[in-house]
């Protein structure tokens, strides 16, 4: 009982510290800078230079043919677009989801380790979960709308469903999350027999 207690607590708290950060990290996303702007591998630093890309096998434009390609400017903009997109997936989305899941994990733990011998009550826990991660989605909501009103790259892996979809997810897995570690947990420490 003592050894579950602690690794919930530690695995509580870790969640809770991942989640702090994503919801801070989901604030500043659309703020996003990109580093610096490469045309294919070279740096471009002047708003004069302009990027013609070519496809695999196929030879560059010669010197001084006047080519399209996209100016300094565009590149820019497209790599802002970008950053702010990345800034979601990695810093916000990623991150979150890690702290969701810890987050569930130690509550389930500390739930089972503080209820035995038949551990927690799942309905109970499942609707306290819920709660939770409702009020931790509706934290993201309006961060999630900054960022899509920023960049025309939809932020987040499912961007394309074109909504901000991503409190949505974060109540589904912390649902999804807390029946698995239920499980994991029953598994792990069986009943004792009466």
């Amino acid at each position: 009982m003592r050894f579950r207690l602690g690794v919930g607590i530690l695995s509580l708290i870790a969640g809770l510290i991942a989640a702090g950060f994503a919801l801070s990290n989901a604030y500043e996303a659309d703020s996003a800078e990109p580093g610096t702007v490469t045309c294919g591998h070279e740096v471009m630093d002047d708003a004069d230079q302009r990027c013609v890309e070519t496809r695999p096998g196929q030879a560059p434009p010669p010197p001084g043919y006047p080519a399209g390609g996209r100016s300094y400017e565009e590149m820019k903009d497209a790599e802002e677009r970008t950053a702010v997109s990345k800034a979601w997936i990695f810093g916000v989305e990623v991150l979150g989801l890690l702290g969701v899941f810890l987050s569930v994990c130690g509550l389930v733990f500390v739930a089972g380790a503080i209820r035995p011998p038949d551990g927690p009550n799942l309905p109970a826990l499942l609707g306290v979960v819920v709660a939770l991660s409702a009020a931790y989605a509706l934290a993201l909501w309006p961060a999630q709308d900054d960022a899509r009103a920023v960049s025309p790259v939809s932020p987040g892996i499912l961007g394309f469903l074109g909504f901000s979809y991503f409190p949505l997810v974060v109540v589904a897995a912390a649902a999804a999350f807390t029946l698995m570690a239920d499980r994991w947990m029953s598994e792990l420490f069986p009943p004792e027999p009466e």
